[in-house]
C-alpha cells in the first residue's frame, strides 16, 4: 500500500499491511476484536467474516480514522513554525 492510495482502502487489503502504511488503523481493528496479529496476513474481508465484525462498519471506521488523520496533517502542516 502506497503512501499516494492511502485514503483507498479496500476489503481486499491485507489487514497487516493497513496497520503498517496507516498505524492508527490498529486501534479499528482491536476495538472489533479483529486478529491483527497472527492473523492479520489476510484481506479485511476475509478478518472481517473470519472474526464476526460487519465488514460495512469496519471500512467505514478505517475510513474515518484515515479521514481524520489527514485532516490533523493539514492543521499541523498550515501552522507556522
Amino acid at each position: 500500500m502506497s503512501p499516494s492510495n492511502l485514503h483507498r482502502i479496500a476489503e481486499r487489503d491485507v489487514v497487516n499491511d493497513v496497520i503498517a502504511a496507516i498505524p492508527l488503523t490498529i486501534g479499528v481493528f482491536n476495538e472489533r476484536e479483529i486478529d491483527a496479529c497472527c492473523g492479520g496476513a489476510v484481506s479485511i474481508r476475509e478478518a472481517a467474516e473470519r472474526d464476526g465484525a460487519d465488514v460495512s462498519a469496519l471500512m467505514h471506521a478505517l475510513h474515518q480514522v484515515v479521514h481524520e488523520s489527514d485532516e490533523s496533517a493539514v492543521v499541523r502542516a498550515e501552522r507556522p513554525s
